[in-house]
């Protein structure tokens, strides 16, 4: 049976330069291509590929949720997103909404198809870049200004988690959690989420 794939890409020639690949190969069938993601959701059920391949420098909400969307649609479907570069909050952005794979542009035709291969046979399709990015993220600074309880608050603010989830794990009060916010805020000299968590993962803090 073929793979079906489909492609999301906002830059056209990208977009026909991978469909053409992805025709060209004998077992691959091109279901679908889209330059934005909205449409490509409306339609994706319709599609029912197996590979979605998507470039995500336009997506204009919630980052990467999308991902999380389309898998409520799709089940089955695999995601993989193909960027110009690696930068590591948005590798992990895209891999904790459940991407299952991160390739870098250019792409060349042998790539792909070991990307397909990869991901039918239930492994996941990564950058060498990613790959090692991945290794590191195991490896905490040990420098790190923040208190246990404090990279505890912060890896859960980092999942998306409310002050009130974030209480509920820890057994703590929501009070409490927002202190231990506030604290981090003011150890790493920010004012907002988005800002501790670039920090905190570029210095591996979390």
């Amino acid at each position: 049976m073929d793979t079906r794939v489909s492609v999301i890409d906002s830059n056209k020639a990208d977009c026909e330069c991978l469909g053409e690949i992805i025709r060209g190969h004998y077992g691959y069938n091109l279901v679908g291509c889209y330059s934005q993601v909205q449409p490509a959701l409306k339609y994706l059920r319709h599609d029912r590929p197996d590979i979605v391949f998507t470039d995500p420098p336009n997506i204009t909400y919630s980052e990467f949720s999308f991902i999380g969307d389309l898998k409520r649609k799709l089940p089955g479907a695999r995601v993989i997103v193909v960027s110009g570069g690696v930068k590591r909050d948005r590798v992990f952005r895209a891999l904790s909404n459940g991407a299952d794979g991160w390739l870098c542009k250019p792409l060349m035709e042998d790539r792909i198809h070991t990307a397909i291969t990869e991901i039918v046979n239930g492994g996941a399709a990564l950058n060498y870049q990613v790959a090692r990015l991945l290794v590191d993220s195991f490896k905490k600074n040990p420098e790190s200004p923040l208190s246990k309880r404090e990279t505890e608050v912060l890896t859960l603010l980092s999942r998306g988690k409310t002050y009130r989830s974030i209480a509920e794990d820890l057994y703590i009060t929501t009070e409490t959690a927002k202190s231990h916010i506030k604290h981090i805020y003011a150890k790493l000299r920010v004012n907002s989420r988005a800002d501790a968590l670039d920090i905190a993962l570029e210095q591996r803090f979390i």
